[in-house]
């Protein structure tokens, strides 16, 4: 089946429907995935009329004022950031000469913030970029900038690096969002940046199942070579591959299967989600059941990254010459 649109990527008019799949949040609500003809890239559709993205970005989504997960997830969040620190220092260019100042960042959906905290207590010019209506609150030495990418009165080559971690998926128009970060980073800047991969493994055996789709939040569905191919139209260039995120492809088979199952739709996550709604009567057994599959889910994984086909796609990117 093919349908009429224009991809914000290519120009192109037609695309095919791929396949329906249920929101994250609300199972019942249906929306289709969309491949263009024209590049390949994969977004979410909602047939006719408006959708109020806004409404799927409360402030429980981003954890209020407090935790986002229950403390042993929360943990893995904070090794989460500080290892994409040290992936992005060991590619730093060390025979550059950081700008008067000193080195800066800029995360692009920087959320909390806990990645550019860590980020400025190695003395880091810290700035963060999040939706206009965020309400969250930043730690102290980051500037936080409630507007998108395109909106900030930033000067070119200002950073020394630019993040953009699984929120690429999440921006209307991804292609903007880049060539702007290129336009921001330094010639021998780096953008760090991290997707779903949709051409893994975990996203053709689960289909409409997979939790990493997050519908409608994540607008776009990206593959190793349409992620390529929008980095190469946005002017940037990659030069290294990351291997997979641990979490992140764990918890994508667990809760795969667990939906692929017939279990409450993405029950693990609302689980180990924060917040007072969250019924901690069953909390362990939503535990013990993704200790059962831990096991399946370590060999699928390293699998996975031994094979390239892992269920995040993290790349290293530098202006093109």
């Amino acid at each position: 089946m093919s349908l009429s649109f224009r991809c914000v990527i290519c120009g192109a008019h037609e695309a095919d429907i791929l396949f329906e799949a249920g929101g994250f949040d609300d199972p019942n609500e249906r929306f289709q995935l969309r491949q263009c003809r024209g590049c390949g890239v994969v977004s979410t559709s909602w047939g006719d009329g408006e959708l109020d993205l806004g409404s799927y970005y409360s402030s429980d989504y981003y954890g209020g004022e407090g935790a986002k997960f229950i403390a042993p997830v929360e943990y893995l969040t904070w090794l989460g950031n500080r290892a994409r620190a040290k992936a992005i220092f060991e590619r730093m260019d060390r025979s550059a000469t950081p700008a008067a100042g000193g080195l800066r960042v800029l995360d692009i959906g920087c959320g909390r913030g806990h990645f550019l905290g860590f980020m400025s207590r190695q003395g880091w010019e810290c700035h963060g970029l999040e939706r206009e209506d965020f309400r969250g609150k930043v730690p102290a030495g980051v500037e936080l900038h409630l507007a998108s990418a395109e909106a900030v009165p930033l000067d070119s080559g200002y950073f020394d690096v630019i993040s953009i971690w699984h929120v690429l998926e999440h921006l209307p128009n991804p292609l903007a969002t880049l060539q702007e970060a290129r336009r921001l980073l330094r010639r021998d800047g780096v953008l760090a940046l991290a997707v779903p991969n949709f051409g893994g493994w975990q996203a053709g055996w689960f289909g409409a199942h997979w939790p990493h789709l997050d519908l409608p939040r994540h607008l776009y569905h990206f593959s190793p070579e349409t992620l390529e191919m929008t980095l190469a139209r946005a002017g940037l260039c990659s030069f290294s591959r990351g291997r997979g995120s641990f979490e992140q492809d764990l918890f994508g088979f667990i809760q795969g299967l667990m939906n692929r199952a017939g279990l409450p739709a993405n029950g693990l996550f609302h689980q180990i989600k924060g917040g007072p709604e969250v019924s901690r009567a069953a909390l362990p057994l939503w535990a013990a059941a993704a200790g059962v599959l831990s096991p399946l889910a370590i060999l699928e994984s390293t699998a996975a990254r031994l094979a390239g086909k892992s269920a995040t796609l993290i790349c290293y990117a530098r202006p093109a010459e």
